[in-house]
């Protein structure tokens, strides 16, 4: 095979996979839905008497127990505290 019949398959090749990654792509990103963060943060009515803004840090343990200590008076008092999470 002389050298420019292999540049021209192998620019072939180049060409087609680099369109098949990009079909790939769009098609699978097309129909991708992303969550609304705004509402995902907020738990409860917001027009309750009490709101709760909590700062948390994912890693941190103590945030962890105090998340679920909140958890706990939010299943009880349901319609009266609003919760955000920072």
């Amino acid at each position: 095979m002389a050298q420019s019949q292999k540049l021209k398959v192998t620019l072939l090749i180049v060409v087609l996979a680099a369109g098949l990654v990009a079909g790939i792509r769009y098609f699978a990103w097309k129909n991708v839905q992303t969550a609304d963060w705004t509402t995902f943060r907020k738990q409860g009515d917001p027009q309750s008497p009490i709101k709760i803004t909590e700062y948390i840090d994912l890693q941190c343990p103590a945030c962890a127990y105090g998340s679920q200590q909140l958890q706990g008076l939010i299943e009880q008092h349901a319609n009266k505290i609003f919760l955000e999470v920072r």
